[in-house]
Order: C-alpha cells, then sequence, then structure tokens
C-alpha cells in the first residue's frame, strides 16, 4: 500500500456485458500484470494484483472482479476460471436467456457456493485487513445518484454494510435479468441494482475516491481504465485529454475489438482481436507506460487537485468543456446572462483623457508595466483628489483600445452606489471581455452551452472562477496582454468609510493575482484609509501621482498645457479677447497655484467657460490679493466659485435645499424628481444647477463631480451662507417621503400588476411605472428617518411622530409595495428594526405600531417578496386578528382568501427553515448573524434578525460540517467536518482562506479562535486536540483528552489556560492547555452521557448536559457540584449555555424544548420555549445576551427574544418524543396512544382535543395500546416489562401490572371478547393472560427465534398471530397454544406488524422489507404478491372493518391504502408526518385513519379524501371535485393545476395546514383551513382590496 511520498496507484473496470465482451477487461489487466511480472523477474502466476494496485474500482461485471481482486485476493489465473464458470452456468443457462429474474438469482448463489465454496460469503463486505476496492451501484428511486459498495470504511459518504454474496449480487443485478438487491443498513433498508450505463465509466468517481482513501497521500501515480467501449470511451476519453499534460497519470485501453463480421459470442476470436490490439504499437506503449508507473510510483498529481478534476455528476469537468465546445452562446446570450438586472451606466464609460502629449512620463511608465507579461498582472496608481488619476486611466484605455488589448474598462461612481456589488462589477468585467476579446467569449460560451448557472446567486468567489479564471485559463494561446481597467475604486460602493461593498471587492482583487502575468489589472484609487488599508496585494506594481509645486516637473508642465489648450477654445470664441491671452505670467500663475492638482485647474477652466471675464475681474485679482493663495487649496477655489456664482445679496433662496438634498439622498436623483419630492419649482432648481455648473454633472442625474467639493459644503471652512448640515436635510428629505407617501401618490396597486401569478422580474418596465421620486420613498424613508433622529437638528419631533403614525396605520401595505419593487427589503426591514432599537424613547407613542409592523414584515418571506399582490393575497390574510396591521386594513379585504386556524399573536422569534439537520451554531461577535452548519456538509451566514439566508452556502466538504465559530472580530469563520476537514472562510466574500487537516482524521466536534484571532483550536470525536497558526495554516501544538469513551464536547476556557470536555463515559474532565495533563479527578455525578460542557464567562463555574435529563453546575476550582442538579427536561439533553453575563444558563434537550435557568438558584427562569417539532441539538446565547438561537433535528433554526422568553406558539397537551402505537375506542369516539415518554394519553376523534390528562405508570417507553371490545378498559405495554390495564373513564390504573416477561414487551391486544390479553415480547415469547385475574392462561408460546414485534387475535377468537424479527409470522391456537401450522415464510427482512382481517381468513404483515403480504391463513401461502411502494420499512398494517381496505405505515414518513383484493395502492401516499409512521389504525365505520409518529404527533385522517389526491404532484388542501384542486409546493406556494401560484404559506405553517385529508393533529391548535368562496387572484387580484 502507499505510504507517505509514494505515488498512489488506481485501477477502473467499466461494466463491460455478460460474455466474451467482459472478459476482454480482465485480459487487457492480465496483460499488464504480465509485463509487470517480467520486469520485477517474478512468476506471473505468484503475483498478487492488490499488492501493486492501491485502490480498484468498477461497474458491473467491473465489480465483480473488482470483490475478486480485493476482498477475496484473487490472482488474475483465479479470476479468469471463475469468469469460465459464470459464464457457463449462469450467462448461458436458459434461465438468463429467458430474463427470468428469480431464477437467475437462485442460480447466481448456486454459482457462488459451488465454484467460492472457500470463501466466507455471509461475511461483511468490508474487511479491515482488505485491499481496497469500491463497486459502484445505484438505488432505482434516486438513479442519478451513485451509491458504493467498499471493502474499506470511509466517514461519509453513502455506502451500506454488505454481505460479499449481497455485493456480487448487486454488482450483477440489472433489473431484467437479476432482480434488485435488498440491502439493510442502520435499520434502513433499500434495493439496489448494477450501476449500469447510468455510470458508463466509473474513473472520475474514483478521482473523487481517492481523497477518502488517501486524505493524506501526497500523490497519485497512475489511473489505469479498463473499457469496453464505444460508449464508454467517451467519457474515459474526455480525462485522458484533459489528462495529458500529466504523462502516463492516466491510461485508457479500450478492449472491445471485435471484428465486423464476428458474433459477441466468439469467445476465442474476441480474445484474439484484443491481443492484436494490445500489441499495436500505440497501445503498447501506453501499457508500458503503466508498467513503469507501477513499479516507480512517481509524484504526478495530489488526490486533493485531482478531486477537482471530477465534477459532482461522475463526468469531469473538462469533459463537460468539450462537449460545450461544440455548441455556442452567442454574444447576445452572454449579454442577457452577465449584465445585471439594475442598469449601470458607467460600465464602460470614461472620463476626458489626457491631452496629447501631456502626462507622457506616467503614461509611458504605465505602459511598460501593463505590457510586461512577465511581471506584476496587477498595477495600482493612487494619489490626492484631483492629480489626474481617471484621466490617465481614460488614454490608456482608449490607446490600448487602438490595439486590441483592453479587455474591460469600469470607472466608478459614487452616485451609482446603490448598484455596486463585487458581483456586479466581475459580471461586467466579464462581459466587457466577451466584447473585446472574442477567444474569450467562445471559452465563455462554451461554459454556459449546457447548463447556465444563476451569476446573480454565485458567492463572489465561485462567480469569479466560473466567469473570469475558467474562461482566461482556455486561453493557452494567447501571449499579448489583456488589460482591464478600474478606475476610481475609492468611489465604489459610495462615501461611507469603512465600506463592506467596496471591501468585497478589494478582497476579491486577489483572485486576480493568481491568473497568469499576461492578464493585467490596472486600478486607480485615492488615498482612502480604507482602501489603503485593506489593499495589501502581495505582488502589485504601486504607483503613486504627487502633489507638487515644481514649475518645471511634468506634472506643472502637463497643467500648463491643459490651462493653454482650453483657454485657446475659449479666447477662440471671443474676437475682443487679446492674443494672448492670458499672458504668460498669468499663466505661470495659474499654474504654480494649481500645484499638480489637475481638478484646480479644471474648475478654474469651467469658471472661465461660464463668464471669460471672470478671469482678470474676479480671480487672478483674488489669487494676486492672497485670496488663493495656498497651492493647490481647493477649498479657497470653491469659495471663489460660489462667490463668484452667487454674489452677496443674489444668494439663490434654493441653494442650500437643493445641494444638501442633492448630498443626502440615499441615490442621486434626475432633477424633474428632486424638484417634485421637494415639490420645488424646477426652473428655480435648474438655475441652482447651472450656477454650480463647474462642480455639479446635471447630464442625468445630480451628482457632484469630485467628493472634495462635498467635504467642503459640509465643512466648517464653508462659508455660514453656504454650508449645508446634514441633519437638517435628512430632514427636509424625510418630511418630504412622508408627504408623499401620506398622499394619494401612494396607493394600491402603484404599478398596476396584471397578474398575481407573476413575479416582478417577468414584467418589463414594471417598476418604472412608478414616478421616480414615488419610488425614492421605498428606501429613503428608513434612510432619513435614523439619520433625522440621530441629528435632531431643527427636527418637529412631534410633527415626523404624528406623520409617521398615519403612515403605520393608512399607508404601509402601500410603501411595502414599493419596497418589494425596489428589491430594497432585506435593506429596508434591516433598517427599520434599528431605527426601532436605536430610538425606542423617542417613538415611544408609536412604538406598538413599529413593531406590529416589523412582525409583518418578518412574514413577507422568501418569494413573496419578488411580487408584491401577495403582500395582501398571503401575508395579511395570515396576520393574527388581533394584531394592528389587521384591524387596520383587513376591513379593506374583499377577495382574499379567509384563513381559520392562524394565529391570535405574531410569533416572538424567527423560524428558519433550514432543510436539512442541523449540526452547528454560532452567533458574529456583533450579535448580526448566525453561522450554521448542516449535515449534508454546507455552512451558510444567516441574518439573525430577519432569518435571511446571507450570500451562498460556503461549500468544501465531501462530509457533513459539525462545528463552526466565528473569529473575534467577525471577518472568519472556521468549520470543521466529519471527515476531519478545518476550513478558514472570509465571511465577506465566502471564498476559503485555509484548509487544514486534523491528525487522527476524525469528527471535528470543536472548533474555536484564540481572543486575538491569531490561533485556531479543534477538537474530535476520539479527543484529539490541536492548536493551529492561522497565518500559516500549521499545527503548533496538540493535546489528548483522556476519555474512555467517545468525547463529545469540548469547551475552553474564558482565559484559554484550560479545556473542559464531556464523553460518553459519562464524565466531565478538566486538562491544562499548555501542559495536557489533567487537572484534578474527573467530574463525576452524570448517570447518561455527558452531551454538552461550557465554561462560565469569568470562568469560576462549569456546566454540563446530560443524557440523563439533567444539567449540573460545578466549582471550576475545587471540582466539585454547586447544588443540585437543574432538573426540567423530560428526557436528555444536549446541549448547553452560558448567557454573556453568566446570570443564565439555556438547555435544549431531546424532550424539543429550550429552557432558561437561573444560574444562581438554579431554578427555572420562566416556561420552556416550545416550538420545535423536534429534539433541540444545539443552543447559544447571543454575545449581547438579547437573543437566544437554537437548532433542531425537525431542520429548522429558532431564534428566541431572549429578554421576554416568549415562545413561537402555545403550550401544547401533546407527546414529548415519538408516538409508538395508536388506538381507536370500539365506538370511533376516542383514541389511544402510547409514547417513548412512558405515556398513555386518550383524544377525542372528532377535534384531537384531549381527555383528561395523561395515564401515568410505566417507567420505560410505551410499545403498544389497545382499547377494550367494550370500550370500558385500554390496555398498555412497555419496554419496562410490563402490560398495565387502565380504566377508560377514569384513566386509573385496574389491578396490579401484568408481570412475567423477562424483556420489553413489545405488542398488545385483546380477545375479541375482552377476556384475554395476548402479549408478544423481546424475550421471544407469546403469552396469553386472563383480563380479569392478570394471570397467565397457560405457558408462554414458544418458537420465534428473534424478537416479537407484533400479536393479534383473530376476530373469532380462535387463533393469535405473531410477527417477529425472525423473518417469520406465526399462527397459533387460542386455546391449546399450539402452532397451526408451519411458519410463514417469504419476508426478507423483519416482521414488524400483523393483522388478521374482519373474516379471519386473511392476515398481512408488515416487514423492514419494505413490503405488506397478505396470508391465506388455512393454507399458509401468500395470497397474490407483496404490496409494494413504501421506501422503507414498513412498521404497522391493519384491516379496515369490512376487509376491503389495508392502511399501513412506515419509516418513509407516509401513511399508505390499498386495496385488499387487488392489492393496489387507492389514492396516493397521506404526507403530512415529518418523521417515521410508527402506528396506524382505521376507525371502526372505515371513516378515519389515524397515525402516531416520531414527530411526536398523532394525526386523523378522513379516508373519503384520500382517493381525491392521485393527479395532484403535491400535498393537496383544497378540492371540489376529483379533477380540480390545489396543491402545497414544499416552496410554500399553494398552486392550481396549471402550477400556477396562488398564495404563500410561511414555512411554520406548514405543518399545521388542513392537507392531503389530515383533519386534525391530537392535542395540538386547530389546523388552518381557507375558504376560497371570494378568493380573486391571477387577473382579478386587484378586486381583493377596496380603498
Amino acid at each position: 500500500m502507499s505510504g507517505k511520498g509514494e505515488g498512489i496507484r488506481a485501477v477502473s473496470f467499466d461494466d463491460g456485458p455478460p460474455g466474451p465482451v467482459g472478459l476482454c477487461q480482465i485480459y487487457a489487466f492480465k496483460e499488464v500484470l504480465s509485463r509487470l511480472a517480467y520486469d520485477l523477474n517474478q512468476d506471473e502466476d505468484t503475483l498478487q494484483p492488490s499488492d501493486y494496485f492501491d485502490l480498484f474500482a468498477g461497474t458491473g461485471l467491473g465489480g465483480v472482479y473488482v470483490i475478486l481482486l480485493t476482498r477475496l485476493r484473487m490472482k488474475i489465473s483465479e479470476v479468469f476460471e471463475f469468469h469460465d464458470v459464470l459464464q457457463e452456468k449462469l450467462f448461458s443457462s436458459e434461465s438468463w436467456l429467458n430474463k427470468d429474474p428469480d431464477a437467475c438469482a437462485l442460480q447466481l448463489n448456486t454459482v457462488l457456493d459451488q465454484a467460492l465454496s472457500t470463501y466466507p460469503l455471509e461475511e461483511n463486505l468490508d474487511a479491515p485487513d482488505s485491499p481496497k476496492g469500491m463497486i459502484c451501484i445505484l438505488n432505482p428511486v434516486y438513479p442519478n445518484i451513485p451509491r458504493f459498495l467498499r471493502t474499506y470504511r470511509v466517514r461519509q459518504g453513502f455506502g451500506p454494510r454488505c454481505t460479499i454474496r449481497q455485493a456480487f449480487h448487486a454488482a450483477l443485478a440489472d433489473g431484467l435479468h437479476l432482480p434488485p438487491v435488498l440491502i439493510k443498513h442502520d435499520r434502513v433498508s433499500a434495493k439496489f441494482i448494477a450501476a449500469g450505463h447510468e455510470v458508463p465509466d466509473p474513473t472520475t468517481l474514483l478521482m473523487k475516491e481517492l481523497r477518502l482513501c488517501f486524505p493524506k497521500a501526497e500523490h497519485v501515480s497512475c489511473i489505469l481504465s479498463i473499457g469496453t467501449g464505444p460508449d464508454r470511451d467517451n467519457t474515459a476519453q474526455t480525462v485522458a485529454t484533459q489528462c495529458r499534460d500529466l504523462g502516463s497519470f492516466f491510461v485508457r485501453l479500450s478492449v472491445k475489438q471485435l471484428p465486423p463480421d464476428v458474433g459477441d459470442d466468439a469467445s476465442q476470436a474476441m480474445l484474439v482481436a484484443v491481443e492484436n490490439y494490445l500489441l499495436v504499437d500505440e497501445t503498447s506503449d501506453l501499457v508500458d507506460s503503466v508498467v513503469l508507473a507501477v513499479k516507480e510510483r512517481p509524484h504526478i498529481i495530489s488526490p486533493i487537485r485531482l478531486t477537482s478534476l471530477a465534477g459532482e455528476d461522475g463526468k469531469s469537468q473538462v469533459q463537460a468543456k468539450i462537449e460545450h465546445l461544440t455548441a455556442t452562446v452567442s454574444l447576445s446570450r452572454l449579454t442577457d446572462i452577465l449584465r445585471p438586472s439594475t442598469p449601470i451606466s458607467s460600465f464602460g464609460q470614461q472620463h476626458t483623457p489626457c491631452l496629447p502629449n501631456t502626462r507622457r512620463d506616467v503614461i509611458a511608465q504605465l505602459h511598460d508595466v501593463l505590457t510586461d507579461t512577465t511581471g506584476s498582472n496587477i498595477c495600482v496608481v493612487r494619489g490626492h483628489p484631483g492629480t489626474g488619476k481617471s484621466s490617465v486611466a481614460t488614454s490608456l484605455a482608449q490607446e490600448f483600445a487602438s490595439t486590441g488589448i483592453l479587455g474591460a474598462q469600469f470607472f466608478c461612481r459614487r452616485d451609482e452606489s446603490s448598484t455596486h456589488s463585487a458581483r456586479n462589477l466581475w459580471r461586467l468585467i466579464a462581459l466587457g471581455l466577451a466584447q473585446t476579446q472574442p477567444a474569450f467569449a467562445q471559452a465563455l460560451s462554451s461554459t454556459f452551452a449546457e447548463a447556465v448557472p444563476d451569476v446573480a446567486a454565485l458567492s463572489v468567489p465561485n462567480l469569479f472562477d466560473s466567469i473570469i479564471t475558467k474562461p482566461l485559463a482556455a486561453l493557452t494561446s494567447v501571449t499579448t496582454p489583456i488589460v482591464v481597467i478600474i478606475d476610481a475604486l475609492d468611489e465604489f460602493g459610495g462615501l461611507d468609510s469603512p465600506n463592506p461593498t467596496r471591501k468585497e471587492l478589494i478582497t476579491s482583487l486577489k483572485f486576480w493575482e493568481r491568473l497568469p502575468a499576461q492578464f493585467k489589472l490596472f486600478v486607480t484609487t485615492r488615498e482612502q484609509a480604507d482602501v489603503i488599508s485593506l489593499l495589501h496585494l502581495d505582488s502589485a506594481t504601486i504607483l503613486t501621482l504627487e502633489v507638487t509645486h515644481d514649475l518645471a516637473s511634468q506634472t506643472s508642465l502637463d497643467i500648463r498645457h491643459y490651462f493653454e489648450h482650453h483657454f485657446e477654445q475659449i479666447a477662440s470664441r471671443y474676437q475682443s479677447l487679446p492674443t494672448p491671452w492670458p499672458c504668460i505670467a498669468d499663466l505661470d500663475l495659474l499654474t504654480t497655484r494649481a500645484a499638480g492638482l489637475f481638478i484646480w485647474a479644471s474648475t478654474i477652466v469651467k469658471l472661465v467657460e461660464l463668464r471669460p471675464s471672470t478671469l482678470y475681474t474676479d480671480l487672478l485679482p483674488r489669487i494676486r490679493a492672497g485670496s488663493l493663495v495656498i497651492s493647490g487649496d481647493t477649498d479657497a477655489l470653491y469659495r471663489t466659485l460660489l462667490a463668484a456664482s452667487f454674489p452677496p445679496h443674489q444668494l439663490h433662496p434654493l441653494f442650500t435645499t437643493v445641494v444638501g438634498s442633492i448630498i443626502t439622498a440615499y441615490t442621486p436623483l434626475t432633477r424633474p424628481a428632486l424638484c417634485r419630492l421637494l415639490v420645488l419649482d424646477e426652473i428655480a432648481v435648474e438655475e441652482v444647477c447651472q450656477a454650480l455648473q463647474p462642480v455639479l454633472d446635471s447630464k442625468i442625474v445630480l451628482t457632484f463631480h469630485h467628493q472634495s467639493f462635498v467635504d467642503f459644503i459640509l465643512s466648517t471652512d464653508c462659508p455660514d451662507t453656504f454650508r449645508c448640515a446634514l441633519g437638517q436635510h435628512h430632514t427636509t428629505l424625510l418630511n418630504a417621503c412622508l408627504a408623499v407617501i401620506n398622499s394619494p401618490q401612494v396607493h394600491f396597486n402603484m404599478a398596476r400588476m396584471e397578474s398575481s401569478y407573476l413575479m416582478h422580474n417577468e414584467i418589463p418596465g414594471l417598476k418604472e411605472r412608478v414616478s421616480e421620486h414615488v419610488r425614492y420613498t421605498s428606501r429613503g424613508l428608513t434612510w432619513h428617518s435614523k439619520a433625522s433622529l440621530s441629528h435632531l437638528e431643527g427636527i418637529d419631533l412631534e410633527d415626523i411622530v404624528g406623520q409617521l403614525r398615519h403612515f403605520l396605520e393608512r399607508k404601509l401595505l402601500f410603501w411595502l409595495e414599493l419596497v418589494c419593487l425596489e428589491d430594497a427589503f432585506l435593506l429596508v426591514s434591516k433598517e427599520l428594526r434599528l431605527l426601532v432599537g436605536d430610538f425606542e424613547n423617542k417613538l415611544n407613542c408609536i412604538l406598538p405600531c413599529l413593531q406590529d409592523s416589523l412582525s409583518f414584515m418578518n412574514t413577507l418571506v422568501g418569494p413573496i417578496r419578488h411580487s408584491y399582490p401577495h403582500i395582501y393575497l398571503s401575508s395579511l390574510s395570515f396576520a393574527p386578528r388581533t394584531s394592528l396591521i389587521a384591524q387596520n386594513f383587513q376591513n379593506n379585504l374583499q377577495g382574499c382568501i379567509i384563513a381559520t386556524g392562524v394565529h391570535d399573536t405574531w410569533s416572538h422569534g424567527i423560524v428558519i427553515n433550514f432543510g436539512d439537520d442541523v449540526e452547528a451554531i454560532a452567533f458574529s461577535p456583533n450579535s448580526h448573524q448566525i453561522v450554521t452548519g448542516s449535515r449534508s456538509n454546507e455552512v451558510q451566514v444567516w441574518d439573525a434578525e430577519s432569518g435571511a439566508a446571507v450570500g451562498e452556502p460556503l461549500l468544501g466538504y465531501d462530509g457533513m460540517c459539525t462545528a463552526v465559530a466565528f473569529s473575534p472580530d467577525g471577518f472568519q469563520i472556521v468549520s470543521g467536518s466529519g471527515d476531519g476537514t478545518v476550513i478558514i472562510w472570509d465571511v465577506e466574500s465566502g471564498a476559503a482562506v485555509k484548509e487544514l487537516w486534523t491528525e487522527d482524521q476524525s469528527e471535528v466536534i470543536f472548533v474555536a479562535f484564540s481572543s486575538d484571532g491569531h490561533q485556531i483550536v479543534t477538537g474530535s470525536e476520539f479527543g484529539a486536540v490541536e492548536i493551529w497558526d492561522v497565518e500559516s495554516g500549521t499545527a503548533v501544538e496538540e493535546l489528548h483528552l483522556e476519555h474512555e469513551q467517545k468525547v463529545t464536547s469540548i469547551a475552553f476556557s474564558p482565559d484559554g489556560l484550560q479545556i473542559l470536555s464531556g464523553s460518553w463515559d459519562m464524565t466531565v474532565r478538566v486538562l491544562d492547555a499548555k501542559s495536557g495533563k489533567p487537572i484534578g479527578k474527573p467530574l463525576l455525578g452524570h448517570k447518561g452521557f455527558v452531551s454538552s460542557v461550557a465554561f462560565s464567562p469569568d470562568g469560576l463555574q462549569i456546566i454540563s448536559g446530560s443524557h440523563d435529563g439533567t444539567v449540573r453546575i460545578w466549582d471550576a476550582v475545587s471540582r466539585k457540584p454547586v447544588g443540585e442538579p437543574l432538573i426540567g427536561h423530560k428526557t436528555g439533553v444536549l446541549s448547553v449555555a452560558f448567557s454573556p453575563d453568566g446570570h443564565q444558563i439555556i438547555s435544549g434537550s431531546f424532550d424539543k424544548t429550550v429552557r432558561v435557568w437561573d444560574a444562581v438558584s438554579r431554578k427555572p427562569v420562566g416556561e420552556p420555549l416550545v416550538g420545535h417539532k423536534s429534539w433541540v441539538s444545539f443552543v447559544a446565547f447571543s454575545p449581547n445576551g438579547r437573543q437566544i438561537v437554537s437548532g433542531s433535528e425537525d431542520r429548522t433554526v429558532r431564534v428566541w427574544d431572549a429578554v421576554s422568553r416568549k415562545g413561537f406558539e402555545e403550550s401544547f397537551h401533546e407527546h414529548e418524543t415519538w408516538v409508538t402505537s395508536v388506538a381507536f375506542s370500539p365506538n370511533g369516539l376516542q383514541i389511544v396512544s402510547g409514547s417513548l415518554d412512558k405515556t398513555v394519553r386518550v383524544w377525542d376523534a372528532e377535534s384531537g382535543k384531549p381527555v383528561g390528562g395523561p395515564l401515568l405508570g410505566h417507567t420505560s417507553e410505551v410499545s403498544s395500546v389497545a382499547f377494550s371490545p367494550d370500550g370500558s378498559q385500554i390496555i398498555s405495554s412497555s419496554h419496562d416489562g410490563t402490560v398495565r390495564i387502565w380504566d377508560a373513564v377514569s384513566k386509573k390504573p385496574v389491578g396490579e401490572p401484568l408481570l412475567g416477561h423477562e424483556l420489553a414487551v413489545k405488542s398488545v391486544a385483546f380477545s375479541p371478547d375482552g377476556r384475554q390479553i395476548v402479549s408478544g415480547s423481546k424475550d421471544k415469547t407469546v403469552r396469553v393472560w386472563d383480563a380479569e385475574s392478570g394471570k397467565l392462561v397457560r405457558e408462554p408460546l414458544v418458537g420465534h427465534e428473534d424478537e416479537i414485534n407484533s400479536v393479534a387475535f383473530s376476530l373469532d377468537g380462535r387463533q393469535i398471530v405473531s410477527g417477529s424479527g425472525d423473518r417469520t409470522v406465526r399462527v397459533w391456537d387460542a386455546l391449546s397454544g399450539t402452532l397451526v401450522g408451519g411458519p410463514l415464510l417469504g419476508h426478507e427482512m423483519g416482521v414488524s406488524s400483523v393483522a388478521f382481517s374482519p373474516d379471519s381468513l386473511q392476515i398481512v404483515s408488515g416487514s423492514y422489507d419494505d413490503s405488506l403480504r397478505v396470508w391465506d391463513v388455512e393454507s399458509g401461502k401468500p395470497v397474490g404478491k407483496p404490496l409494494l411502494g413504501h421506501e422503507y420499512s414498513v412498521v404497522s398494517a391493519t384491516f379496515s372493518s369490512d376487509g376491503r381496505q389495508i392502511v399501513s405505515g412506515s419509516f418513509d414518513n407516509t401513511v399508505r391504502v390499498w386495496d385488499a383484493i387487488s392489492g393496489a395502492a387507492i389514492g396516493r401516499p397521506l404526507a403530512g408526518h415529518q418523521s417515521a409512521v410508527r402506528s396506524v389504525a382505521i376507525s371502526p365505520n372505515g371513516c378515519q385513519i389515524i397515525s402516531g409518529s416520531n414527530d411526536t404527533t398523532v394525526r386523523i385522517w378522513d379516508t373519503s379524501l384520500s382517493a381525491q389526491f392521485a393527479a395532484s404532484p403535491h400535498h393537496t388542501i383544497f378540492f371540489s371535485s376529483p379533477s380540480s384542486y390545489i396543491s402545497l409546493r414544499d416552496d410554500g406556494w399553494v398552486v392550481n393545476q396549471d402550477n400556477e401560484q396562488l398564495w404563500f404559506i410561511p414555512f411554520p405553517d406548514h405543518f399545521w395546514v388542513q392537507k392531503n385529508g389530515c383533519v386534525a393533529i391530537c392535542g395540538t391548535r386547530p389546523m388552518i383551513t381557507f375558504d376560497l368562496t371570494n378568493f380573486r387572484h391571477g387577473n382579478e387580484w386587484a378586486e381583493c382590496f377596496k380603498m
């Protein structure tokens, strides 16, 4: 086997067809081994292939070869012998030729038993000492997902464990000759077939597998792919093409060399043809190269890099590229894909270039840098404002465009900051490259030919890689430079500093450094603090444009030339001006005063252009008099400009209003929009703009040319008459926004949206239907509110609050239309939350309205905000009746759905529909974000206030993400995985900064940054603790925790000096973080697994949570318990945490609750937080202590208010954990249920409400319940080994428990006359009891070889049936206790459930093999074929009272109804449970079905509805006839038969919607139903609301 520094060798076999074609693969492999044996001077017959190849992979017949060569360690000659037997006894047999699957399966077993009699066929395929082999198979239910049988174990990836015999069956099962093989793994069973043509070449799968097998190996030496072509050759040949630069690393041998006139059965001819193929020089050379690589094991490529060569769908990326080259996407198509939805006018625009013969030294220097294909590929020009950076960039762009090397150009403008993002910029850069470089366009087109990514949704690193790196990498023949220009980087994202948008872009510039040197990036920027501090590019060329006073410098000469050029143009228009004008001395004076600042010179020129006389009447006299004495003094220049444009006593009354509004507007406005917003005279505003022409751009939108003028206007250096106060102008714009909103201009359906079925982006020009100044109020309201309340300059707070009240009570919904149209919902809702939080005291009188509005906005989730009709049709319909928004607006609704069963109050928290099992949670240091890790390997960041996803998931693992943490500054995230990988991520860009591999490669259960952020600590489930240096990525220290069993939790003390750990060994231990030695003895006291540990913030206390249901507090110094354990959870505790101030403790439990405890008194604080539908795996406090976050196995993350501690919904009377058994009373009016929570409960069958309290007495989980035939009693069995009888009215025990079983009692039933009770137990016995005395009627019924899972009496009382884990059903004589006939055989796995038909003539049985079977009692034979349809184990089955139907429940979360005669399924499965269905029953009148589930609920179903659902592919929630229905999709949309979107249901309410015939959930709130009588939707939607 390969070790460190030794290259890995692998071989893969195609799924060659049975016969000589398939045999040719092993024949070719034999040739490789023969030459290898010759070179090694070894006997070929003694050569062991597994000694020279480290990994074998195969599909189909190739998979058989893998089993033989690895697990059975056969030599090549033995493989040939086995194939001969297989060919003769199986492939040539009549059963094979006649395609009889069952007969073929028996024949294969016979062949295996005879040919491999000395091999352990019943042992597991995987074995610790086995050579590594993988066989690719498929689950027919999921044919696109390859699965693997392995002779070894891996930490992640689906790999069912099976026997060697099962592996042979699975490798050959094609569904035509051999049936699928059933394999059970971890209590889940599934059927598998050979991968076949769905995975035509296992090579790419093998590439990915190498990293799992050899995670620390440094190199792979060779991969030999042997196939039967030609179909499979296409895939493999693509890989060979991709790897052509890697020497003999990859070799493909295509061995189907069949002569055209010879049939496939001509074995000898086939082998001769292959032999000739192998002797051809080209093929022979390939074989020799493989032999050499196997012997020498050269260092070719790392497994990690190799993984990147294999695509997720089993094809290599390069294969996709080669295939795509045959398709072309037009440039217009690329434009559609890449151009952002919001246009950015500055893309491609340029500034005025440098005048001819100016800036020649700078331009020449930059030209040399940007055309040098051996130097740095990034060049940055920086300088003070006005030094001419943009003009230089424009001149270079024009020069490079003329020579064909300009790739793209982007001139940033701060007035477009609302459209700025790194994503948008790189999309436009890629579009520019496509427009100027045909080769790039072709490479990019090939990427988009088959699958177009959602470029708007990609993270910045993935986007850059997809549309920049990969297409440029394809330009291997390009040797000349290609230059991309980004000008005015300091204006990107707006004027704020620091600026997160700008930071994201600057971070992404680092990706450009990795590109080849001929691809140049040229950037200009002001010397702004946040830009310079972030711009630490390792290899960039930096050039600074200096301010200079030297007249002889090139910069001064260029400025003089600038003056001369423009003054000549001005003089040419005025004949009265003297020549020269101005004189040489004045030109020198102007040049000196410019001091190298082109902005100073350009402003002088623009002033003179307006009125040439001002040069001598005003400007030069001021300069000579000392008013502009400071060289390059732009402030003095601006004072001159203002004085010249607005002489004393002529100051325009609108000056400060116009200028202040332009500066404070959150986005630039056109002049007409500004006038309409502020209700200003447009002519008067134009006068101000004309006067400011030297510094104001008013062509499209109003924006100042340079930030220096804005700085001047806001500074104390500006004259009082011109100075603008930010707060005052924010207040002006706030009043303007409120005036517009509260006017008739803002009303229902402002954009006249035609249909509620459409999204905004499906209607071109939709938002332009609303006036610009009205749209401005969408974000302007919150933007200016926050700024006004911050400054309080000249604000009439009472008036503002009054206007806000009117807005909230009358116009909120219409304003939200604007917010959604502008796609600003997340930003506005965040600003509104900050407004409420920061100014609570000032807004106290409208605070309830604001909070109610925020609660409503939380319902505008997902797609609703992209189609504003659903503000009314969806969100308002679900608003609680008592909410203020309902009181204010629901009287206006006249055509919406009427939803009953919705909450009476808003939920006090956020529910994040995670969509996967939550494995880890952490808050950011500022409490604004949450990071989660999932079982499906995703790391996702969420907004803690809204619950919205922030960016794309961070992907980098092959297995689940098990631990996450933020760095102290919040800029990085560290995550750990189940495969031992640790990744450091950049939060802003989403890029993986570093990847680390833990020493033992076991599951990482803990990650944390040190307090200074320079180190990372990781801990694994096996106790390895490693400390890493963040900068270098190396481990600097390794420690080991001395636990006897798996470590479950690790924590560091606040000072970092101690390590705390909890374990399955029920102990808590403390370790010295420096020495690695234990501190004191283990902390003992827990009676179950310790699941979670934590230090208090001051380090003086320790808390631990355990599966024993308790939380314990320990003194961190003395190691002694502090008081008694915290008791309150009904089942095990999974997670604990301290509040930031150490005053409170939170815990999450299997009982689905989060509890808050007082850390001093150790008493509960308020009621448990209820809302999760499954156990709570993780809990944490936010750093500010205001929020609690919890993650659950119900696949949600919930954020709770830690101050109010209010839950999401009222506490219900449901079971606290799995419901194991349900039954109807004889009259059908009541339901009884048993649960793992040790209780029995009774429910009203119509309403689902509890009838009395729980029946308490069992000391372990209740496994089975039933009513007596007269309904007066209830029986229950339990894992505590007892059977109990209860009075159905008083709910009290009747007599003592029935004792006798030695182990858990799993099933119980009454006899038809109620006089006897039958029970089945894990002790393999069936017992019959006298129901009155509680005594045994006879000796136990013995015969089963495994536990009894189910028992039942026949309806005539004469027989008893039992089902067992031994796969059999047995029938017993109820009087004598003797076995009636032999066991009923047929199930392939254990029998979970049995029941008699009403006439006692048939039995139905359910099994873990996913099937139901019906048996004839008299003959003991099956009636018809098995009932197939469930995807996983069937654990409950029963007949209807008339015997015409069978009802079943399964681990696939569904209930199914079957026709008992034909065996056909009736309607669709009844779907609604969120976990396994453990028990089902049907009411005596056949009108209702009940089901109990692992999701803790009992559901009641109306059987008259189930047949109606057959046509709907989703969850049916309403119908008027079998052909007219509406359905609930998994994404939350309710749709009609045409899949048109009717309304949206928020995720938390999905559970409660009455769907698929489920009419009630016992013990919970009423289910949500809908009245559609007056519902208006589609083109009629606007009729839903009346003003």
